[in-house]
């Protein structure tokens, strides 16, 4: 695909200030997001940026966001706090290489206060959860929640969601700054996207064994671990597919409707093609 077709916009600030954005800058970029509840991960490199650029960026909990695609069309790739921030000479340029975190301000610093004397639905302390964090939370249809008699907490708020999350059998992880709360192997989104050759599909897709996810011990919404198909694809550039979304593959090999497990995103925009790799398996019915 020319390379006159791409776009991207980096964005970089403190929360809540303008900040700066790069649209032109020789770019690249590997981004590696999974259904996980450790952060998302992000390098991007940065060719030839001016000192007060270089300086926001090493600032503490600088946040940035990457929007790229082409022409007229640039989802969201990533947003997260920069964890570290090298710059050294790349011949007669000079490279500024960012690492980032989708979620790490939030998990690191957020605790959370909560005394609840009667029952309660667990959905409602997830929801508690996020809102004292300062993030949207969204849940797959068919998440059940467990009513818990009562629960008394003052910590960390990720141990309320690996806890909750757990008794309920259910998934958590950060993805593009909101929190998804799944059943197993269920997507967030019941709009599938296409995938085939015709929308971006390169090459046929690579036959996969995953292990079905199994948090916690509750029977509700998690089956024993067992084999589950899946299939390894590669795309052209599209973050509007994320994680726990649904596709529709149309292949020679492979046919039907999955999810997304895991994804990455990378790219150049000097050179070589703009790629997604997903990791994608068999959707809930």
């Amino acid at each position: 695909m020319a390379n006159w077709l791409r776009a991207y916009q980096f964005s970089a600030g403190q929360a809540g200030a303008a900040g700066f954005a790069i649209t032109q800058l020789h770019i690249n970029f590997s981004v590696e997001k999974a259904d996980v509840s450790s952060p998302n991960t992000a390098k991007i490199s940065l060719w030839n940026l001016n000192p007060e650029h270089k300086a926001a960026l090493e600032e503490k909990d600088c946040i940035v966001t990457l929007n790229a695609g082409y022409e007229g069309n640039t989802p969201m790739v990533l947003t997260g706090t920069v964890t570290n921030v090298v710059t050294e000479d790349d011949g007669a340029d000079q490279k500024t290489t960012i690492d980032v975190l989708d979620g790490r301000k939030e998990l690191r610093d957020s605790y959370v206060t909560f005394e609840y004397l009667q029952t309660t639905d667990s959905k409602l302390i997830l929801q508690d959860a996020a809102g004292q964090m300062g993030l949207p939370v969204t849940f797959s249809q068919g998440a059940t929640f467990k009513p818990l008699e009562s629960y008394s907490y003052v910590g960390l708020a990720k141990n309320v969601f690996d806890k909750v999350c757990a008794s309920n059998g259910l998934t958590w992880s950060i993805q593009n700054g909101v929190i998804h709360i799944t059943k197993a192997n269920e997507p967030i989104s019941t709009i599938a996207h296409l995938i085939s050759p015709q929308t971006g599909l390169i090459g046929s897709p690579k036959k996969l064994t995953q292990s079905e996810k199994n948090s916690g011990n509750a029977e509700d919404n998690s089956s024993k671990n067992k084999a589950q198909a899946g299939w390894e694809i590669r795309y052209f550039l599209n973050a509007a597919i994320g994680v726990n979304d649904l596709v529709q593959l149309e292949s020679k090999v492979a046919n039907g409707i999955f999810r997304v497990e895991s994804v990455k995103l990378e790219g150049d925009n000097m050179s070589g093609d703009w790629l997604c790799t997903a990791q994608i398996v068999e959707a809930a019915s």
